[in-house]
């Protein structure tokens, strides 16, 4: 025995619509105006389909650069390959581990600073660490206890 799936029989009572029926009418008006602009163009006898596709304009006619960019850019001579790895690229000197550690350093003293600035003009307190508590130190004065995994 089945069980009847509620969705089925409320898709079983509604009559069937088709959901895309406005977005196909929609490009179907489109794509005949689209083909009417085409046919309304100049074809001319014996051209080929490029000289068509070059002659629709799809692509933007670019001005010429004013005074201050053309004043601006570095000479064309001047444009050349310039590599950004490897051992040709110009650039700061890489780091070693030591420059790195202390780069770390300092910029976390800066963060830290910043921080207490911050505090200071919004007025909030930095709020106390919170110390562990200790599993092996009991605070009633027992003894210690060992762990479950020191018993076995």
């Amino acid at each position: 025995m089945q069980l009847d799936k509620p969705q089925h029989r409320e898709s079983r009572n509604k009559p069937d619509v088709d959901k895309f029926r406005l977005s196909r009418q929609f490009f179907t008006w489109i794509c005949l105006g689209l083909a009417y602009l085409v046919a309304a163009q100049d074809a001319k006898a014996g051209s080929s389909p490029l000289d068509t596709i070059l002659s629709t304009h799809l692509f933007a006619d670019v001005p010429e650069a004013k005074d201050f960019v053309r004043e601006s850019r570095p000479p064309p001579e001047a444009l050349d390959y310039q590599p950004v790895t490897g051992p040709d690229r110009e650039g700061p000197k890489l780091r070693n581990k030591d420059e790195l550690k202390a780069l770390q350093i300092e910029l976390e003293n800066a963060a830290a600073q910043n921080e207490e600035i911050a505090r200071k003009r919004l007025g909030f307190k930095k709020p106390a660490p919170v110390k562990p508590a200790n599993p092996t130190k009991p605070d009633n004065g027992e003894e210690s206890q060992t762990t479950n995994s020191a018993r076995r």
